[in-house]
């Protein structure tokens, strides 16, 4: 393949994630383009539907496709208003998309590594330059200078940013990588995420024997890379002043054992109040776009006046929207990607799927948030077009 359309392919991503919410590109108009081209792009790829992770994804699409209408009929939302407006969740597709051009995976791990830089260089540009807004995740209320905890669609970026600096170096010893370290391991901490702050760190260590299989170097570098850790502590305000703020939320029972702690009542009020009916339980009562139907303003009214987001309950959330099976086959497809991930050279794509779904059990929606479906599309493609080249190597 070309570098000229490795380039293409990095443009189109970069595209269809808004410019990582870039304030020229961040507007709701854009998911009807989106939708304009990624159906007809997969349709002209139907010849590979055959191929390995084809069924699980168009059953998982069909199953989306499933709560719009549903959302549709019973929530009396505008069909063509939701189904549009879940880009994010039909992006998977784009997998049928990199299967009809056969991009081979070293220009799929390009792409993820310029696209992750890329990511992490804008997020830091966002939090030198506030309050001037680039990007549409800075323009929120929830946000200050003393505050700075922006969200980008394409979050995943930043764990696998760190993880490829940490495996690469450890595969290759170029310096280059330690900057990598660095610069996904920023956004991590500015944003504050204490359970995927802590699943980083943990991911960081447990991926070190993977790589080097030794015990001796693996103790030697877990020693390194702690000592640099306790050094950040130490010796940066940045790290103090964020450990400070996530102890204060502790000090505040912003915690799991709180039977008052707010994602406690978000999943009562939805489960109990909102989400009443059983087959919407199991559909998916659909992304709630429509402000003129009754299933709208009742998300909104939880929203602004208890401040209760059914996205904040992670994966429990995601099945109210989409459906369980739908979200169950997700999630399959992120266990499936972590089992199959074997090669030394590719740990950094297992630990990071591990964080954004262990990170997702009911604290964020890493696993699902803006960006990153359609990034996981290139996991499942990855790790199919590695079997496939092992399998030739084999044969020949």
């Amino acid at each position: 393949m070309s570098k000229m359309n490795l380039l293409y392919l990095i443009l189109l991503l970069v595209f269809f994630l808004k410019g990582f919410g870039f304030v020229v590109l961040n507007h709701g108009f854009l998911d009807y383009v989106f939708m304009c081209i990624c159906f007809p792009l997969t349709y002209n790829a139907t010849t590979n539907f055959k191929e390995r992770y084809s069924k699980i994804v168009l059953l998982y699409v069909s199953f989306v496709f499933l709560s719009c209408i549903y959302s549709c009929i019973y929530n009396e939302q505008n069909f063509y208003m939701v189904f549009f407006r879940s880009f994010y969740y039909f992006s998977l597709l784009f997998y049928f998309v990199l299967l009809k051009f056969k991009f081979k995976s070293k220009d799929i791990e390009k792409a993820i590594e310029y696209l992750s830089l890329l990511f992490c260089i804008c997020y830091i540009l966002q939090w030198l330059l506030y309050p001037v807004v680039i990007f549409g995740g800075a323009d929120s209320s929830d946000i200050s200078e003393s505050h700075f905890r922006m969200r980008m669609p394409g979050s995943i970026c930043c764990y696998t940013l760190l993880l490829l600096g940490i495996n690469k170096y450890l595969v290759t010893n170029k310096y280059r990588y330690l900057l990598y370290i660095f610069m996904g391991g920023l956004p991590i901490l500015i944003q504050g995420f204490r359970s995927l702050i802590t699943l980083s760190i943990v991911a960081s260590f447990v991926m070190i024997p993977f790589i080097l299989k030794k015990v001796s170097k693996t103790i030697i570098m877990s020693i390194i890379f702690g000592g640099a850790i306790v050094f950040a502590i130490n010796y940066s305000e940045t790290v103090q002043y964020k450990i400070e703020e996530m102890t204060k939320r502790n000090e505040s029972e912003q915690l799991f054992t709180n039977d008052s702690y707010i994602r406690w009542l978000a999943l009562d009020y939805f489960w109990n109040h909102q989400y009443k009916n059983t087959a919407e339980k199991i559909i998916g009562g659909g992304e709630p776009i429509d402000n003129t139907t009754a299933y709208y303003r009742s998300i909104k009214h939880a929203r602004d006046f208890y401040g209760y987001y059914s996205v904040d309950l992670g994966i429990i959330g995601l099945s109210m929207t989409i459906g369980i099976p739908a979200t169950i086959l997700l999630v399959l497809i992120y266990f499936l990607l972590m089992l199959r991930f074997k090669d030394v050279n590719y740990q950094y794509v297992r630990f990071t799927l591990f964080i954004v779904l262990a990170g997702s059990v009911m604290t964020s929606m890493e696993l699902f948030r803006p960006g990153n479906i359609l990034l996981l599309s290139l996991f499942v493609y990855l790790e199919y077009i590695r079997s496939v080249e092992k399998r030739m190597i084999v044969t020949n």
